[in-house]
């Protein structure tokens, strides 16, 4: 197996996933868990044991709970993206970046890029405005202006995430119209070769 195709894998998953989970799971400490008391119990007891574990293991673990956190945002963006396509009737170009991604790999690694990013806007909108929600439930007292922060950050993160995801849908489009005319040209020239 190639490295450098799983390389904008790689990327999509820091960006989309670990970057909101790492949010949403900051966020849950601040809010919900002050002191951080479940998270120091796990590295507390992971530390004690210092022939078992390495010294990275605990960063390592909050990554991957990060990561899981992520997907469970995940389907909730997902949501939020097609609430935004079809709003703005845009139409759905998953053929031409697959196409992309097969036949002009450059092409579709950035155009990989420019997904995870809106992919990422979209779960940071999900995860702020849910925090500014479940505030709001709780039964303590908290601060109007840490509410209109979430929600505010939320509706930014929407906004980027509906840019982002317009420069995408461009960029694919573009890149698909110059590879269609780089073989148009190429098989020009086989036929006057011929």
């Amino acid at each position: 197996m190639d490295a450098l195709k799983t390389i904008p894998q790689l990327f999509f998953d820091a960006i989309a996933r670990v970057v909101p989970g790492l949010t949403a799971l900051l966020l849950y400490f601040g809010f919900f868990d002050r002191d951080w008391s479940h998270w120091r119990k796990f590295a507390e007891g992971a530390l004690a044991r210092k022939d078992d574990y390495p010294q990275g293991f605990v960063i390592l673990s909050f990554l991957v709970g990060a990561y899981i956190c992520g997907q469970f945002i995940s389907p909730f963006a997902k949501q939020l993206e097609v609430i935004a396509d079809n709003l703005s009737k845009r139409k759905n170009i998953a053929d031409l970046y697959d196409g992309l991604r097969l036949h002009q790999p450059d092409a579709g690694a950035l155009c990989a890029k420019i997904r995870a990013e809106y992919v990422m806007f979209n779960s940071l909108a999900i995860v702020f405005v849910g925090f500014a929600v479940a505030l709001t439930l709780r039964q303590e007292p908290v601060s109007t202006g840490w509410l209109v922060s979430l929600a505010v950050s939320g509706l930014i993160m929407g906004f980027r995430g509906f840019e982002t995801k317009t420069t995408f849908v461009r960029s694919v489009e573009q890149f698909h119209i110059a590879a269609m005319q780089v073989e148009t040209r190429v098989g020009s020239r086989t036929q006057l070769e011929l």
